[in-house]
């Protein structure tokens, strides 16, 4: 009777093991769900390294735009404090080779004749009245010059504004690209947590199951043993 009793047990020992119901098969069903959980952990921590990396790319890239773009404001800002001095200039000149040409050829301030006859020889006068004319000459030429300066201007002032809206809406794609990845590294970041979260949770559950099921192994040789020396 005490063998049979034993048997039993031993039986029942057995039959609990194997039971899909069990401590021990819902202890190896949590570590083949944690091997399966350290695999895409595995995945996902070199996607969050891939991720980190693009980010760092996108980050120098957004800075360096930047950069351009406030060095393109930066000329242009020059630029156009230039091109209004030619204004200036220009408008400036304008006066002066009208106010030139007015006291010469209008108001007769200067008198062709007076400098005839003022001078000490024909080569004289005419040395002096060329020389009004040399300088109304170079008063066009300077004022040619300073249009032609401000043209230039002009047009480098427009080529830098669209360079600027060029490089502004790089900056804008850029930091657009950077955000993406940012929140694309974020949730990977937390996906990553989430699979050690419950890794940590199984090895506790697979702790306890364990201790567990070596508490009924205990018992169960504590009633075959008392069994058997019945």
């Amino acid at each position: 009777m005490g063998a049979a009793a034993a048997l039993a047990v031993f039986s029942a020992g057995t039959a609990s093991a194997d039971d899909p119901g069990s401590p021990q098969s819902d202890a190896d069903r949590l570590r083949a769900q944690n091997a399966s959980l350290a695999s895409r952990a595995q995945q996902a921590l070199l996607d969050l390294y891939a991720l980190e990396s693009k980010l760092g790319q996108a980050e120098r890239r957004a800075a360096e735009l930047g950069r351009r773009a406030a060095a393109l404001e930066r000329r242009e800002a020059a630029a156009q404090r230039q091109l209004e001095l030619a204004r200036r200039v220009v408008a400036a000149a304008d006066a002066r080779l009208a106010g030139r040409l007015e006291a010469l050829y209008i108001e007769g301030e200067i008198d062709p004749l007076a400098v005839l006859l003022g001078a000490q020889s024909l080569e004289e006068a005419i040395s002096t009245l060329e020389g009004f004319d040399d300088v109304a000459r170079q008063d066009r030429q300077i004022l040619d010059q300073v249009r032609k300066a401000r043209t230039a201007l002009r047009i480098a002032v427009r080529e830098l504004a669209e360079r600027r809206a060029e490089v502004r809406a790089l900056v804008a794609q850029a930091n657009a690209a950077r955000e993406a990845l940012a929140r694309a590294r974020n949730q990977r970041a937390s996906y990553l947590a989430s699979l050690e979260r419950q890794q940590a949770l199984n090895r506790g559950q697979i702790a306890r199951l364990t201790d567990q099921a070596a508490k009924a192994e205990s018992r169960s040789q504590e009633l075959e043993s008392s069994g058997g020396s019945g």
